[in-house]
């Protein structure tokens, strides 16, 4: 989930938080700070991650959460392909996408609602 807010310290660009501009900007930055052989993780929810589940879409794939325990909180979550291509469009080479699940649709005892993340191993593309 991507649901980091701008900043004094570090405000990357325009937007509120959870939107598209914002997303872009923050990606641009870690491309920009890591190391030519590093690598990211970003994970962030799928279509049937609880989190949408108690959400009301507020923008274009931008969502705040109606659930009590985080209640407020806005996040961008695009579909699959569209992060592919922003991610792209960030300047990352996108190594390896996975999804993580948990949660009461698999049978798992201790969890109540599932969680469904997208999981993106990355690296700056090399020119």
């Amino acid at each position: 989930m991507f649901a980091l807010a701008p900043s004094k310290k570090f405000p990357p660009g325009k937007g509120k938080p959870g939107a598209r501009e914002v997303f872009v900007s923050y990606m641009e930055e870690f491309r920009r700070t890591l190391k030519t052989d590093g690598r990211i993780i970003i994970t962030l929810p799928s279509e049937q991650d609880y989190l949408k589940l108690f959400s009301d879409e507020t923008g274009e794939n931008q969502y705040t959460v109606t659930s009590t325990s985080r209640e407020g909180c806005v996040f961008y979550s695009p579909p699959l392909e569209k992060i592919r291509t922003l991610l792209t469009d960030a300047g990352f080479s996108v190594d390896r996408v996975m999804i993580y699940e948990i949660g009461d649709e698999k049978g798992e005892e201790t969890l109540e609602d599932r969680f469904s993340n997208y999981v993106f191993v990355c690296s700056p593309k090399r020119d």
